[in-house]
């Protein structure tokens, strides 16, 4: 028999789970904090004015540059993901990420800067410092958005950045699939007129 009162419980659970998991990741316009817990030496903050990002992980030492961080992006996202940009010393390789530069270098928080995530799939950014404090570093996954964002980064205790890198997945672009389904339906036509007709 169908039991009301059990499913109300069971709603009201499910209800709390949905608003408890949420409340860890920043809405658009809210500050979200990595570590988001436990008691460490240093805290990295972001916040987007037009999308949300979630505390994704953080370490100490260099891990941001070695495999272990990178196989568990690969895992998470699959093996066409990769770095999309860095920006190191105060250079911008490929103007994906902008207003950091003189920054870079600095120890004066918050900073603002903007990031054009056009195209990109489960982005996620980066910030190392110094190997000094724990963590190291923290990478932020943002929330799925196509086009520029304008993001504000801060850090606490100040220190110096050693570089920002932005990993992502790149789509096809849709000439390529379009390509794809073309030569699909090309080995089609070829095949039906290979096959001899029914006597």
């Amino acid at each position: 028999m169908f039991n009301v009162k059990k499913l109300l419980i069971a709603g009201g659970a499910a209800a709390v789970t949905a608003i408890g998991s949420s409340a860890y990741a920043a809405g658009a316009g809210e500050t979200e904090l990595c570590p988001d817990s436990g008691s460490y030496d240093r805290t990295f903050s972001l916040s987007f004015a037009e999308t949300g990002n979630n505390c994704y992980y953080w370490n100490s030492g260099n891990d941001a540059n070695d495999t272990t961080f990178q196989t568990k992006m690969v895992t998470d996202f699959g093996s066409e993901y990769g770095v999309i940009d860095k920006t190191e010393e105060g250079s911008l390789s490929s103007g994906i990420l902008s207003g950091l530069n003189g920054y870079i270098d600095g120890e004066s928080y918050p900073i603002s800067f903007t990031i054009d995530l056009t195209g990109l799939r489960n982005a996620i950014l980066v910030f190392k410092s110094s190997n000094n404090l724990n963590p190291a570093y923290a990478a932020f996954l943002i929330d799925d958005f196509d086009g520029i964002a304008n993001g504000t980064f801060g850090m606490d205790p100040a220190k110096g950045l050693s570089h920002v890198t932005l990993y992502a997945n790149v789509p096809l672009p849709a000439s390529i699939l379009m390509l794809i389904a073309a030569l699909g339906g090309l080995a089609l036509v070829g095949r039906r007129r290979e096959t001899p007709a029914a006597a």
